[in-house]
Parts: structure tokens; C-alpha cells; sequence
């Protein structure tokens, strides 16, 4: 719900695009640094323990959001958004991978239920704003959360294990990856994967209002991307035969950026 609340809610107290832009952005600083960390944290933490916190920090987010008429709040309440969604991915891989049976198909259920609840909140986002405002919303959607950490309490505790290695030496890894050649093409590749996210949970909430669709209506679209990520991650695992190839990533970018040239055009 968030990715259409919070670009709508922003529009709606008067904020221009850059505030709105830097809204987004600035947090993902925050969302890098947890990300870089987040097998130590879970390690010396416990997943069970952070996926707990991260229910709790999402619940305060809303909280903040709901009583914010500004830039700083907004600002405070991203932030606590970006680091629970930094904290609540490697705590469910983690637990995921404890889970009996396959691996694999495992975390790839765990990924479609994830895109399925998405589908879910971006779809009736648009259409409780038309009906019940901003204010309201953010609090259904603690509703929500407070459903997701009683839920929660029932996963089976992990305890914390030993960290394998040291602070130093984790940079010291990143320092070797950072000079291989092939950890570029993947930057890149990781920065076009994730414009289609970053625009839906922006601009295109905005531009899509803008052109005089109803909240309805946007929410109804921007569901479509998260439709068309389940179906490239089923056509990718039925395509892919190989990890080293580069047709299909150079593919892939050229598609993005046809259609976000396009969006911008239309």
C-alpha cells in the first residue's frame, strides 16, 4: 500500500517533485548500508528477532505518516519504512531457508506470496483512499502490520549463531568484489531491475493523478507491475539455461528502458 500512499499523500500536503524525489532517494543510503550488513545483523540477532522489529518499525512509519503535515516527518517516516524493508528480507530468507523440503522452491514460494501481498495493497490502496482519505489508510495498513507481528510470534525462534566473520573482514570481501570487472555489469544491471520500482513507488503515482486518472484507477495500474514481475520471474526460469550468459540481462535493459522512454512520451 505504501508505494501508492506515500507519493499521493506527499502530492496532497503540496510537496513539488524534488521534495517528492528526495523523499524517496535519500532513505535508500540507509536501505544500502542494512543491505550490505544484513546476514551479520541476522546472524548475531536472531531472523526471527528482526523480523519482529522490522513489523514494529513498519507500524511506527505508518504512525509517523499519519500525523505528518511536512517534508521532516515524511522524511522520518521514509526512513523508518526503508529500514524495515531492508531488515525484513534477509530475516525471511533466513527463515525460509530453515524451512523442510526444497531450497529453491522454498524462497521462490516466499517471493511469490510476497508479490501476491503487494498486488494486493498497491490494488486496494487507490480505491480506501477514495473512499476514506490518507489519515485512515495509514492506519488500516498498521492494522495490517499489527496482523503480520502476531503472526509473527508463531514463526519458530532461530537462535543467534556465532558470526562468521569480522567486520573488517567483511569490507575486505566487498574491497575484492569492488575490483572485479564483472561486479560493474552487475551494478548496472541491479540499477535498471529496480527503475521499475523506484518510478512506481514515485513519479508515476503522481504523473498517473496528473493525467486525470482516479485513485482507483492508479492503484488498478500500477498493480500491473508487480504482475509482470511474477510473470519474467516464470519466464526467466523457464529460459535461462545458463548463469554467464549476457543476452538475456542486455535484453531485459533494453525493454526498460523502451518502456520508461515510452511512459515518458505518452
Amino acid at each position: 500500500m505504501g508505494g501508492v500512499l506515500v507519493p499521493l499523500y506527499a502530492l496532497h500536503l503540496g510537496l513539488s517533485g524534488m521534495a517528492i524525489g528526495s523523499l524517496v532517494a535519500l532513505p535508500v543510503i540507509l536501505q544500502v548500508l542494512f543491505n550490505l550488513l544484513g546476514g551479520a545483523y541476522v546472524d548475531r540477532l536472531g531472523a526471527h528477532n528482526i523480523l519482529i522489529g522490522s513489523s514494529l518499525v513498519f507500524m511506527l512509519g505508518n504512525g509517523v505518516y499519519s500525523f505528518s503535515s511536512g517534508f521532516a516527518g515524511l522524511i522520518v517516516a521514509q526512513c523508518l519504512f526503508v529500514l524495515a524493508r531492508a531488515t525484513f528480507w534477509p530475516a525471511a530468507y533466513a527463515l525460509g531457508s530453515h524451512l523442510p523440503g526444497n531450497r529453491s522452491r522454498n524462497l521462490g514460494l516466499l517471493n511469490s506470496t510476497t508479490n501476491g501481498g503487494q498486488i494486493c495493497g498497491t490494488a486496494t490502496a487507490g480505491v480506501l483512499i477514495g473512499f476514506f482519505g490518507f489519515q485512515i489508510c495509514f492506519w488500516i495498513s498498521v492494522g495490517i502490520l499489527l496482523t503480520a507481528f502476531l503472526l509473527a510470534l508463531l514463526i519458530a525462534k532461530t537462535s543467534p549463531t556465532a558470526p562468521a566473520n569480522d567486520p573488517a573482514s567483511i569490507l575486505s570481501t566487498y574491497g575484492n568484489l569492488a575490483r572485479m570487472p564483472p561486479m560493474y555489469f552487475a551494478i548496472a544491471c541491479g540499477y535498471l531491475s529496480v527503475l521499475p520500482f523506484t518510478l512506481s513507488a514515485s513519479f508515476y503515482p503522481i504523473l498517473l493523478v496528473g493525467e486525470n486518472f482516479s485513485t482507483q484507477i492508479t492503484g488498478g495500474l500500477l498493480t500491473l507491475r508487480a504482475f509482470g514481475s511474477i510473470l519474467a520471474g516464470l519466464g526467466l526460469a523457464k529460459t535461462i539455461r545458463t548463469p554467464t550468459g549476457l543476452a538475456i540481462p542486455a535484453w531485459c535493459g533494453l525493454v526498460i528502458s523502451i518502456a520508461i522512454g515510452t511512459a515518458a512520451i505518452s
